[in-house]
């Protein structure tokens, strides 16, 4: 919910609603459900790593190559009232496999490893 467009979004990553939270540690000790850009990004960072560990000669191009092609596509959501005041409050273009709210789609850390290879 940061920003959304064709060719603005690359990746989604958990931690974007109510329903997909990413643990995290809290302070004072803990851990609790929390979502936000602050939870996607070092989530795509973290198997951007392990695609990087697991292939050494992969460089920019080729790590982002492998998160593209391995992502669960997201489809745009049939209404995206957050309001819930009736209204629309941001509109979803595109199709499954590449659109304004989710890009190229969620990304897997177990899709880009396994299948992350020959990019």
């Amino acid at each position: 919910y940061s920003s959304y467009g064709l060719g603005v979004i690359g990746l989604a990553a958990p931690g974007g609603d109510g329903h997909d939270c990413v643990l995290s540690t809290v302070p004072g000790g803990g851990y609790a459900p929390l979502c936000g850009t602050s939870m996607a990004a070092p989530h795509v960072s973290g198997v951007a790593a392990l695609i990087a560990s697991a292939h050494p000669g992969y460089g920019p191009r080729q790590l982002r190559e492998a998160l593209y092609r391995t992502a669960r596509p997201m489809p745009c959501p049939a209404d995206y009232d957050l309001t819930g005041d009736g209204h629309q409050d941001a509109y979803c273009t595109g199709y499954t496999a590449y659109n304004g709210f989710y890009g190229h789609g969620m990304v897997d850390a177990r899709a880009a490893l396994t299948a992350g290879a020959g990019g």
